[in-house]
């Protein structure tokens, strides 16, 4: 045996280097499953082939073990689920499109959007919100707008009111004006009466 088999045969985890090393070879027709197992010195021919069936469905990330959880922002994730329900692809092609190695993580995290919505992905730590609460967040909300739009009608309302109120002002301002002006000056009203009675008589 030499030195790199060797190697192999006594670690207990199985790094990167060795799984991509396999499955090349298994490309290449090195040899089957149980044989690479045999050469490279892995525990059995099922951990060969399901390392070779992981490569062929999601290329080499997928077999690369990570050294530390992959913290996904809530952004990150809105848009990783709204890229699922917007396309037809599959949960395995987004997820190696997004450079995920994990698929079911995105399955879990559309179905959490699709029973929580917006509060699927929330920061706040505690309980889940129960649907009664929701439905009755969903209602505040919607009293809050009917709120907004009684108090907006009100408004235009009363804008209304107001203009009404100085137009008929302002004709009453008008009269008293012609009221005084005729006081003020008699031969004008005089004179404004014969036209009136004029164009009377001649229509």
């Amino acid at each position: 045996m030499d030195k790199l088999h060797l190697h192999f045969a006594i670690m207990t985890k199985y790094s990167f280097e060795l799984k991509l090393k396999v499955v090349q070879d298994y490309d290449n027709g090195v040899g089957g499953c149980d044989y690479l197992a045999k050469k490279y010195h892995v525990t059995n021919e099922a951990i060969v082939r399901r390392w070779v069936k992981a490569y062929k469905e999601l290329g080499a990330v997928r077999i690369q073990r990570k050294r530390q959880n992959t913290v996904y922002s809530t952004q990150f994730k809105l848009n990783a689920v709204n890229l699922y329900l917007t396309s037809e692809k599959s949960y395995r092609e987004l997820a190696h499109e997004l450079g995920m190695n994990n698929p079911p993580l995105l399955t879990r995290w559309v179905s959490n959007y699709r029973k929580k919505g917006e509060f699927a992905f929330s920061n706040v730590q505690g309980r889940p919100r129960k649907e009664s609460e929701l439905l009755e967040i969903s209602i505040k909300k919607a009293k809050d707008v009917v709120n907004e739009t009684e108090q907006e009608l009100a408004r235009l309302q009363n804008d209304n009111l107001n203009l009404r109120m100085e137009v008929k002002y302002l004709k009453g301002l008008r009269r008293l004006r012609q009221e005084q002006h005729k006081r003020e000056n008699p031969e004008w009203s005089v004179n404004s009466d014969e036209n009136s009675s004029s164009h009377l008589s001649n229509s």
